[in-house]
């Protein structure tokens, strides 16, 4: 259901461009018909202010679109890496070194380009953006 959702919801500010354009020629038309002084104008205003409303509303729906296809970009950086544990456990080796000052109150790293605590789960700092991991 959610696979391609960018595409589904670009596809879906098209779909709601043209409805709103249906819509605001028929409701024109009504009032055009109905109206008994000034029909055509009521008619060219209501068309023109739907055919506006419509293009704002697609243009604020494909926005979310592109906002969507943006996250499957950004997902992979900021999600942590797999640890990779070794098959063999000696306690002769050195453990694996890491670049990162773990701080001892808490369970947060310290940025080695700007030395901003953060959460042990961050990828990057909330602060400079470096990679943390």
């Amino acid at each position: 259901m959610f696979e391609k959702i960018d595409e589904k919801v670009k596809n879906l500010a098209v779909v709601i461009f043209l409805l709103e354009c249906i819509g605001a020629i028929i409701g024109g038309i009504v009032v055009w018909k109905t109206a008994d002084d000034y029909g055509f104008l009521l008619f060219l205003a209501i068309a023109g202010g739907g055919f506006i409303a419509a293009w704002i509303n697609s243009l604020i729906v494909y926005a979310i679109g592109e906002a969507a296809e943006g996250t499957k970009y950004v997902r992979p950086l900021c999600e942590p890496e797999p640890k990779q544990e070794s098959k063999e456990t000696n306690s002769k080796t050195a453990p694996a070194t890491n670049t990162h000052k773990p701080d001892a109150s808490s369970m947060t790293l310290v940025c080695p380009k700007c030395g901003t605590k953060n959460d042990v789960a961050r990828v990057f700092c909330i602060k400079c953006g470096e990679r943390l991991s």
